[in-house]
């Protein structure tokens, strides 16, 4: 339940940036408040953890969590947005004219008064700013909350597991952790099935690309599910401690002893955080460690806001729709990731690899992930969004190349510039976007671009037109190029995926295990140090990174109650967003695999699974 709340917010944030109409640089922002307060409380809560009862601790911070959850799915209705371009059925049947339908016609008068309408909502509308901040305090509570199962959780599983089955644990540990996105992305398959509001405006479906998905469902369901189990373990009794008669604690020979021989532990404040501060210190200076934490910095660099702006990807792309999006990721993606994890621990098992070995299989594992990520750049089709795209470079460049062109009329006026004989007296500056097609496959950002008049009829999204060809809809818009397209795409990432998890577990151990040649260091539990936390900080600016590349590639902005305020994007450059986001995931990739050798060239004596001689089983 903790790894479904965590990872449901990625099948959300489409729909929470067309709700509230908020960047994806600002989305990244938001989503990294969980790293926010992830970062800063793990390593006390792990030191203080450790000297308590696991389970209450555990369970106290799944209760942050379920109350994160509830917080977050409330913003929906604490700061409800009025949309200008909604409209209920029976208003449109009362009024008969469309002002507040998801679609408009061409109409000068209409659409005149489309804009008036508009305009007086936005002077009631409150900004999108107390949703924004009422999300990021839940997903900041949500980091804090995590930092107890998370930490927590792999260090019992070290202190009791045989050496040679510790891959095997880890993986079954890891597989179970995977097994929660891949519920989360199935919740927000279903969510995204329906609309936000308890009725959709007529006329639109969850294939239009302004369908904003029931995303705050998910949250509250996990919060409501999550509270029982939750605080049933927060009252978990006290267990027994039991002394192990053999241990695989390693030992840190750099530690003060007096006289004896026996170690000085550190009892002040201030002796624990020089004890501490020396540690790390120490920790830093292992080549072997370096290079793995480098490495792994930017493996989580890459991939967590790329794939969390995935499903806006594959939306733009290839025009699926979010809900079956989610389903797919799920499925091969996330699933394809676990196969990866349960893989390379049994190749760890089956094959004691150690020392360079074990440093040239996590190599070849992300060289072979790092190709696959420039193989997916090519892999790219013509969606209906990405032809608008298109027309909207080509009126770009004519404007360009005009005496005329100034920077601010052109972001103002963008949207009207898609006018032509069909619809210059249609005055379709504030038409929202609908795309329809043609029977040849043409484009239109609307039905008042295509030039259809107010006098029509809605039949299975269909609407008549006034010149050229009679009738546009949105079956009209083909979409089989992109369905072959779509199958390369997944395959690719599923094989990716396989192999970024067949190099997990190995990574995982190079960093936890350090013998006396490499690095003598103490214990993680007897330290209470999850130095796992360390090249988690990554996963801090990777969301707002990516963001900031997915909104480079924006063409047109939805303008929200006039300028300056900007909206969600509305038009992306498919192709240069393809590109870009393939080639600069690939390159992070490519820079790891750097670390990845570095860690080859020093590991030649490292040891990751030892063998015991005693008979002792957990």
């Amino acid at each position: 339940l903790e790894a479904i709340g965590g990872f449901y917010m990625t099948s959300s944030v489409v729909s929470i940036e067309k709700q509230f109409q908020i960047t994806s640089r600002m989305s990244g922002l938001m989503v990294s408040a969980g790293d926010f307060g992830y970062i800063p409380s793990v390593i006390f809560v792990s030191y203080l953890g450790g000297k308590g009862n696991r389970a209450k601790w555990i369970g106290g911070g799944c209760l942050l969590i379920a109350f994160a959850n509830f917080l977050i799915s409330m913003s929906n209705f604490l700061f409800p947005v009025g949309n200008a371009n909604t409209v209920n059925a029976t208003e449109i049947s009362s009024i008969r004219i469309l002002t507040g339908s998801p679609f408009s016609m061409c109409s000068v008068s209409l659409n005149a008064l489309r804009i008036k309408i508009k305009s007086i909502k936005c002077s009631t509308d409150p900004s999108n700013s107390g949703p924004f901040v009422m999300i990021f305090v839940g997903l900041l509570i949500l980091g804090i909350g995590r930092t107890m199962p998370f930490s927590l959780g792999l260090p019992l599983v070290d202190d009791n597991v045989r050496g040679r089955n510790l891959p095997v644990y880890l993986a079954g540990m890891f597989f179970i952790r995977i097994l929660g996105p891949v519920l989360g992305l199935m919740i927000g398959s279903v969510t995204n099935k329906y609309y936000y509001s308890f009725s959709a405006p007529p006329g639109i479906s969850p294939r239009d690309p302004m369908w904003i998905g029931r995303w705050w469902a998910g949250f509250l369901g996990i919060a409501i599910i999550m509270f029982g189990p939750s605080l049933a373990l927060y009252f978990f009794p006290v267990p027994k401690k039991v002394q192990k008669k053999f241990s695989l604690a390693l030992i840190d020979r750099n530690i003060v002893k007096d006289q004896e021989g026996n170690a000085i532990i550190p009892q002040t404040i201030a002796e624990k955080f020089h004890d501490f501060a020396s540690t790390i210190k120490a920790v830093l200076k292992a080549p072997v460690y370096l290079g793995m934490l480098f490495g792994r910095i930017l493996d989580v660099l890459a991939f967590k806001g790329f794939f969390l702006f995935l499903p806006k990807y594959l939306e733009v792309q290839f025009g699926m729709p979010q809900h079956k999006i989610n389903f797919y990721m799920g499925i091969i993606g996330v699933t394809g990731f676990a196969t990866g994890v349960v893989t390379g621990s049994l190749v760890m098992r089956k094959f004691k690899l150690r020392g360079r070995k074990a440093a040239a299989y996590v190599t070849i594992c992300s060289a072979v992930a790092a190709c696959l990520s420039f193989i997916n750049a090519a892999v790219g089709c013509k969606s209906v969004l990405s032809n608008i795209g298109d027309l909207s470079n080509l009126i770009q460049l004519h404007i360009l190349s005009s005496e005329t062109f100034h920077s601010s009329k052109f972001k103002n006026n963008i949207f009207g510039e898609f006018n032509n004989a069909c619809n210059e007296r249609c005055n379709c500056d504030s038409a929202p976007l609908y795309p329809v097609c043609n029977s040849r496959g043409e484009s239109f950002y609307s039905p008042c671009h295509a030039g259809c008049a107010l006098n029509f009829s809605v039949v299975s999204d269909s609407f008549e037109r006034v010149s050229n060809f009679k009738y546009v809809a949105r079956d009209f818009c083909s979409q089989d190029d992109c369905e072959s397209k779509i199958v390369l795409y997944l395959i690719n990432m599923a094989v990716s995926g396989i192999f970024g998890g067949m190099g997990l577990i190995p990574s995982i151990l190079m960093i936890l295990r350090f013998n006396a040649f490499i690095l003598p260091i103490l214990k993680l539990e007897e330290r209470n140090i999850n130095i796992l936390s360390l090249f988690i900080s990554a996963t801090l600016p990777s969301p707002v990174i990516w963001g900031w590349i997915i909104d480079k590639s924006c063409i047109l902005w939805n303008n929200v109650c006039g300028d300056p305020v900007r909206g969600a994007c509305a038009i992306y450059d498919s192709d240069q967003l393809r590109i870009q986001l393939h080639m600069i995931y690939g390159l992070m990739r490519t820079v790891g695999l750097f670390a990845d050798l570095w860690v080859l060239y020093f590991a030649k004596n490292l040891i990751l699974i030892s063998e015991e001689k005693t008979g002792f089983k957990i």
